[in-house]
């Protein structure tokens, strides 16, 4: 039995990719955006060979890390790297769960994780980007994240604003 918790992310888990992006991603949009400007079409598959093809590149110049539950497979996922928007900061650029599964700390532990790398590699502050129709920015407020400032954004067709919320120490998050 393999051990449950963080691990690197490794190239047989796109099918889980997929199907963790596209689970979240219709839990937390559907009864938040108009139907008819989601794309209801985008299959696990589809968001797996998407993976498959940038993996690679994300791992290595980025911070790609699963979380691994030893009787379920991979759960969970966060992908992070310097931000281009905040100086000396780093930026979550994904962190997804799979809907049956949140609730049970595994997005913290992820975020945590992504928190502690970033700062061995000397960076000070994490900003994350979150849709305003998403649930998730609550759990960003929970954990102490100060909204800072917005982005026009699009969700398939729905235009709308990305929230940043920014942690000014890094450390608050590890």
């Amino acid at each position: 039995m393999r051990p449950t918790g963080v691990r690197a992310v490794a190239a047989d888990d796109c099918d889980a990719l997929g199907l963790i992006t596209v689970a979240a991603s219709f839990k937390t949009f559907l009864g938040q955006i108009p139907e008819a400007q989601l794309d209801l079409t985008w299959t696990p598959g589809d968001s797996a060979q998407g993976w498959r093809r940038s993996l690679a590149e994300l791992a290595t110049s980025d911070l790609f890390d699963v979380y691994d539950d030893a009787e379920l497979g991979v759960i969970g996922f966060v992908w992070a790297g310097p931000s281009d928007r905040v100086p000396g900061a780093g930026e979550i650029r994904g962190l997804y769960v799979l809907p049956t599964q949140q609730g049970r700390g595994i997005g913290r532990r992820l975020l945590a994780h992504a928190a502690g790398q970033l700062h061995d590699r000397s960076l000070d502050a994490v900003v994350v980007g979150c849709i305003r129709e998403n649930p998730s920015c609550a759990f960003y407020r929970h954990l102490g994240g100060v909204e800072s400032f917005t982005e026009p954004s699009t969700v398939d067709e729905f235009e709308t604003e990305e929230v940043f919320f920014v942690w000014s120490d890094i450390t608050k998050l590890i």
